[in-house]
């Protein structure tokens, strides 16, 4: 079960998240002011693997994700480390894969 929208993850480096995000769930990758949305994709076994993959339509989302983290949570852009959030569905459901 994907944690409610907004929702910090903290992402350790073997793989494990908290709260705990399904692999291939939608994230919000915030860093130095910037967002930029992705799928977080983990492989657990003799080694840990983290993946992040892009939409094409990256930058229209990061738009409107950008909008609601103001509205929600400016100190997020703020932030000096780092920081991983739940994306919005509502938002997500938006992103392109292909051509």
């Amino acid at each position: 079960m994907t944690p409610p929208d907004l929702t910090l993850i903290k992402v350790f480096a073997d793989a494990r998240t908290e709260p705990h995000l399904p692999s291939g769930s939608a994230v919000l990758l915030i860093q130095n002011g910037k967002v930029s949305v992705a799928k977080f994709h983990y492989e657990r076994g003799d080694t840990f693997s983290i993946d992040m993959t892009h939409p094409l339509n990256d930058m229209d989302l990061s738009v409107r994700a950008i909008a609601l983290i103001v509205r929600e949570h400016p100190e997020y852009l703020k932030s000096e480390t780092a920081l991983t959030l739940v994306f919005p569905e509502h938002i997500a459901k938006d992103m392109i894969w292909s051509n």
